[in-house]
């Protein structure tokens, strides 16, 4: 079977999957009499509505040729449910109770002292889900390490426990995740603290992290984002407390952790006691 027929005969199973040609010609944006053509085996498209089908059937265009792709139907249905569900779970969480606006997020990491990466966060509410942006080193100096550590985050914020979960991706470099959670601080002021799960020039890292509202338009506060000395004027007070008791509060955690294997109760007892010896 040559390549052109294999396409041709797995887009007929796809489509079969999805329904009516003429809505998901339309939905693709593919000229229905071309994308005929396909079906029949007649042409390969080019590599643009190569992409366009690949994407709106969720396969690689590699798998589009593929004599295998039947294989791969139940994982990608099972796949398809498991994200819908996700969906569902975020759609259906309780309201957060965080108001739109600008935020600054200020990191700290433990062992080192001389710098707080201070970022911004957009929030918006999108329906029924809260979602945000976060800018890092948009202001930092050309010539600092920390630049090439620039960041442009979209992500949701959730609720659970009274807990905040700031879930994002960068759209930049290696679009890595991030995970910012954190809770109401005992303070006057419109303060959260916590952790987060971010990438540093020295990899990822759980760093201690204080998020505050500000009045600042966007414009001003991203002239902020950019990392700070502790006694620079900019850097509140209570942040920069917070950030040190959370920050020993992590170094103790982490001091504290047994991570020893410990066997089982049952089994034999000597072998289990050769597990822990080595």
């Amino acid at each position: 079977m040559s390549r052109r027929e294999i396409f041709a005969e797995n887009l007929r199973e796809l489509c079969e999957r999805k329904g009516n040609v003429s809505a998901m010609c339309r939905d693709m944006a593919i000229n229905r009499q071309q994308f005929s053509r396909y079906l029949s085996g007649k042409t390969i498209p080019e590599d643009n509505n190569l992409e366009k089908i690949a994407r709106y059937f969720g396969v690689t265009i590699s798998e589009l040729f593929s004599r295998e792709l039947d294989n791969e139907f139940p994982v990608r249905e099972l796949s398809s449910r498991s994200l819908t569900k996700a969906l569902d779970l975020m759609r259906s969480n309780t309201p957060v109770s965080l108001d739109s606006g600008i935020y600054f997020a200020t990191f700290a990491f433990p062992g080192e002292e001389r710098i707080l990466v201070r970022t911004v966060i957009a929030v918006d509410r999108d329906g029924p889900f809260v979602t945000f942006r976060r800018f890092t080193a948009s202001a930092e100096r050309s010539d600092s390490w920390w630049r090439q550590y620039n960041g442009n985050h979209y992500g949701l914020v959730l609720e659970r426990r009274s807990f905040l979960h700031f879930i994002a991706l960068n759209d930049l470099g290696n679009r890595e995740p991030s995970l910012l959670t954190v809770r109401w601080a005992m303070s006057e002021l419109d303060m959260f603290v916590g952790r987060g799960f971010i990438v540093t020039p020295l990899g990822p890292t759980i760093a201690p992290v204080v998020i505050t509202k500000t009045a600042l338009p966007l414009k001003q506060a991203l002239r902020r984002c950019r990392t700070y000395r502790p006694d620079h004027p900019e850097i509140e007070v209570e942040v920069d407390d917070l950030l040190k008791e959370e920050g020993e509060a992590l170094v103790q955690m982490v001091r504290h952790l047994d991570l020893r294997v410990r066997p089982k109760a049952i089994g034999d007892k000597t072998r289990n006691k050769q597990m822990l010896t080595g």
